[in-house]
């Protein structure tokens, strides 16, 4: 469907990044803040990648982090209320694969996976730094391990807890970066980012609008599939909503692509 829909999901997706590049435009204006900061801090999704690059890239974390998971939160309030109201009638939920095939967590079958999936990140960061790559110890796991996963080479996974431990450490590490200027600037900057959240969430609901006009798509699946961000909550909200699963998950990841290449390109090209 997206094959056969290419250009109004790739100028949705496109729509998408220039709606967040100009709410982050408006922000930096009004709020006083440095370019990069607001340009990592309101490009719809990849929180935790947009998080990690910020200091590398020379914005300021905290302030990133703020703006992202107020985005997160006003997204998944949101897609959890169309989600609950406008449910698609006759729909049969999808099935997404989000364990090895065919293997358990314990069973001898799933730690060649964890073990491949190990190494596909080390190799993947490596190789993306020595190669430059913008964001390279990001960029080159998350190229590495779609490449492979599209040539039915391997299924990556992680065994259960090392996502979660991984977010741990992000999350312990932004927030010792916290004192009392800066909870105190956060606080002074949160009405206005969550204003700008609230409107760039609603544009992005016009651009669902938009992609159900020119492709057929449903418009549950539509706005589920151009929310700025929130992609695992949203792909819960889709299996349980009878929307297109897999088509949400598709064109969330296409954006998260985007996001993450459009984020580290303008970090470098800020810090010139």
């Amino acid at each position: 469907l997206i094959a056969a829909n290419w250009l109004p999901v790739c100028l949705v997706v496109g729509g998408t990044l220039l709606l967040s590049l100009a709410t982050g435009l408006l922000l930096a204006r009004v709020a006083g803040l440095d370019g990069k900061t607001a340009a990592l801090g309101t490009l719809p999704g990849a929180a935790s990648g947009m998080l990690a690059m910020s200091g590398p890239l020379g914005a300021d974390p905290r302030l990133v982090a703020l703006m992202q998971y107020t985005r997160v939160l006003v997204v998944v309030v949101s897609a959890a209320l169309v989600a609950r109201y406008g449910s698609a009638t006759g729909g049969t939920a999808q099935q997404l694969q989000t364990t090895p095939q065919g293997a358990a967590f314990g069973s001898p079958d799933a730690w060649p996976a964890y073990g491949l999936t190990v190494l596909v990140a080390a190799i993947g960061a490596w190789a993306g730094t020595r190669l430059r790559l913008p964001a390279g110890a990001l960029m080159g796991p998350l190229i590495l391990g779609v490449v492979l996963e599209e040539l039915g080479v391997t299924h990556l996974a992680w065994p259960p807890g090392v996502p979660q431990a991984a977010y741990l450490v992000l999350g312990v590490y932004v927030g010792l970066l916290f004192d009392r200027d800066s909870i105190g600037r956060a606080g002074r900057l949160f009405p206005f980012v969550l204003a700008s959240t609230t409107g760039l969430v609603v544009a992005c609901a016009g651009l669902g609008w938009v992609l159900t006009a020119l492709t057929g798509i449903d418009g549950l699946t539509a706005y589920l599939a151009t929310t700025p961000g929130g992609i695992d909550s949203v792909a819960i909200m889709a299996l349980g909503s009878g929307a297109d699963a897999p088509l949400v998950l598709a064109i969330q990841m296409l954006r998260l692509f985007a996001v993450v290449i459009a984020g580290s390109l303008l970090g470098q090209w800020l810090s010139q």
